[in-house]
């Protein structure tokens, strides 16, 4: 498994560099801000699926909302929503390439700031709409573990390549959360997805990850 860092840099199938005119390039971030953190008055945890919808120009023309968790839903909806792709292209029968609109996975995962072992408040994640085939939707969303050395809220987000049998072939960190990246690559690394597809065919493709760090509360000591 690979593991390409670039803190600082922003931003989920394969890269274009070597790529053939029969092969899918499916769309790859270029610019756009990380989620905003969420505010010290939240006492949850919380999931959110968004499936953006991207338009041959690389702009996010529509963000559909899969599973949410106010008000984790806004605040990464909020992002992505600005977020600039270079476009999905598609081979032709001229041998050549055109440009497609596509459809580009962002899941995220915020721990709650409870104590290290206890429970929170907060809304349960809902699902409300299905999601595309062409999305590789993750099995489970399995939150990083808050880094012993840590200190207060980080965000981190990844671009993972998902390969054509759902594991995360590459990862990558797109924007930086300190101290906080590794907890979130190996968080990464145990996620399985559904492969995405492609005219019935199954496809490597870029999901976009945010893993979201709340500082647990521990008797004695304050945030």
């Amino acid at each position: 498994m690979r593991y390409l860092a670039a803190a600082g840099a922003v931003v989920v199938a394969m890269s274009g560099q070597g790529a053939t005119t029969d092969q899918y390039l499916p769309p790859r971030l270029v610019e756009g801000p990380a989620p905003a953190p969420p505010g010290q008055q939240i006492v949850g945890g919380g999931e959110v699926l968004l499936d953006l919808t991207v338009g041959m120009d690389g702009q996010v023309s529509a963000v559909e909302r899969l599973r949410v968790t106010p008000p984790y839903t806004d605040l990464v909806a909020e992002a992505v929503g600005s977020w600039r792709f270079s476009p999905a292209e598609v081979p032709t029968k001229e041998h050549r390439r055109r440009r497609v609109e596509s459809h580009v996975l962002v899941a995220a995962v915020y721990r709650p700031p409870a104590g290290y072992n206890g429970g929170t408040l907060g809304e349960p994640p809902k699902d409300v709409a299905k999601p595309p085939p062409s999305l590789p939707m993750p099995r489970a969303l399995i939150a990083p573990p808050y880094p012993p050395t840590g200190r207060g809220d980080s965000t981190v987000v990844l671009e993972v390549e998902v390969g054509p049998e759902g594991n995360p072939d590459a990862i990558r960190v797109v924007h930086s959360g300190g101290g906080f990246d590794s907890a979130a690559i190996q968080a990464a690394q145990a996620w399985s997805f559904a492969p995405a597809r492609l005219e019935d065919r199954a496809v490597p493709v870029y999901a976009y990850v945010v893993m979201g760090f709340r500082e647990p509360i521990v008797a004695g000591r304050g945030r």
